[in-house]
């Protein structure tokens, strides 16, 4: 397991989304940050966390978003 940041959590998602990390986690963005990324992200292939839930979108949420073979493995993990 390896943690890197590049910068903003947005451009983090955007490397996900482009294959140059396998996943992401952030205990909590906002909905103006993460949307777009996470977005990118479902149309490449990837998967993420019901972002939405739990107002979401007015309030943020964490952030869990990958590779559809890495990111279940990674909630996993994150859960216990």
């Amino acid at each position: 397991l390896e943690y890197r940041r590049f910068g903003a959590g947005a451009l983090m998602l955007a490397h996900v989304a482009a294959g140059q990390l396998h996943a992401y986690y952030e205990a909590h963005m906002n909905s103006w940050d993460a949307l777009a990324g996470l977005l990118l992200i479902e149309e490449a292939g990837g998967t993420c966390n019901a972002f939405l839930a739990n107002a979401g979108l007015r309030r943020g949420n964490l952030v869990l978003a990958g590779c559809a073979s890495v990111q279940p493995r990674l909630a996993a993990l994150l859960a216990k």
